[in-house]
């Protein structure tokens, strides 16, 4: 049995938690959640986590470094990106297979620094959307290309929290498309909460270089909220050589997919998702907040100077 620490008993920390500990889907995977950690300036997560401890069988730690000890693996749980960094940071010193919440960090310098701490200390991490797992996304890869040449594509998502939900759709893309955007502009975003949650949709156009996948690409890339349904899932479709169907990109079975896939690096010790897709997601995140923000079209490119500077830091 696979244990597992959790820094943050918040979105993904409790999810996963409750999924492993209390649900058949930990013996099936040979996974548990062994230990526990969560900031107590986070009082309401700090209640919930220490509620929750005897139910579900783990530890409560005192320490972020008592999960340094006895752990086969460790999940980034909180629920905003802001200490992501800070966070992982002393796990993969110490090599161990790290999971850590989208959209990998609070900037994409962060992110970048992520990803070089990764191949600097040898410690795989599996980072973003249990999308990218879903069995449909993945049959995606292939079946899209039967509408080569693509010229077009929407991938629409729902709700209006930005931090959650846009990284899923964003996800879905990478996977199903490759990495290779050049320029990401943003028609719409009005925050609610700025950062957290909008008032309304976000919509954002983005275009591949012709060194992509699918060269020259365009598409559009939107979170849409319901007010009547409020959940109508994620949707995809594509136009080029006739046009597809709206696929449903969740078809999950819960956690299972991306827990399989955690499960998977800590057993092989390497990632599973190649690094160029893994840092497009925020890339691509972060872009269409500030083009928003700019209002302005954004390349890609332009984060490049804060990457190296955010490595430097480190």
């Amino acid at each position: 049995m696979l244990k597992l620490g959790v820094a943050g008993y918040e979105g993904h920390g409790q999810a996963f938690t409750e999924a492993l500990n209390g649900t058949e889907l930990g013996d099936k995977l040979g996974m548990k959640v062994a230990v526990i950690w969560q900031d107590p300036d986070n009082k309401k997560s700090h209640e919930n986590m220490l509620s929750a401890s005897d139910k579900l069988g783990f530890q409560v730690a005192h320490t972020l470094k008592e999960l340094e000890e006895g752990n086969d693996g460790i999940i980034i749980g909180e629920e905003r990106p802001t200490r992501y960094l800070e966070l992982a940071k002393p796990f993969m010193q110490k090599k161990l297979p790290t999971f850590i919440n989208r959209p990998v960090g609070a900037s994409v310098g962060d992110a970048g620094a992520i990803f070089h701490m990764a191949k600097n200390y040898r410690t795989p991490i599996l980072t973003g959307s249990s999308l990218v797992f879903d069995p449909v996304v993945r049959n995606l890869i292939t079946e899209v290309e039967a509408f080569k040449p693509i010229q077009l594509f929407y991938d629409t998502g729902p709700t209006n929290f930005v931090n959650f939900y846009l990284p899923h759709v964003i996800s879905v893309a990478v996977t199903v498309f490759g990495a290779g955007v050049l320029q990401v502009r943003c028609l719409a975003l009005e925050w609610d909460e700025p950062g957290w949650t909008c008032k309304g949709s976000i919509i954002a156009s983005v275009e591949y270089s012709d060194k992509a996948k699918y060269p020259g690409l365009h598409g559009i890339i939107a979170q849409v909220p319901d007010p009547v349904k409020n959940w109508y899932g994620f949707r995809l479709k594509v136009f080029g050589a006739g046009e597809s169907q709206e696929y449903n990109t969740y078809q999950s079975h819960g956690w299972q997919e991306i827990l399989e896939a955690f499960k998977q690096v800590i057993e092989t010790k390497k990632p599973v998702i190649p690094e160029e897709e893994a840092m497009e997601v925020p890339k691509i995140y972060y872009a269409i907040l500030r083009s928003a923000s700019e209002r302005r079209p954004i390349q890609l490119s332009e984060f490049d100077d804060e990457i190296k500077d955010r490595i430097w830091m480190l």
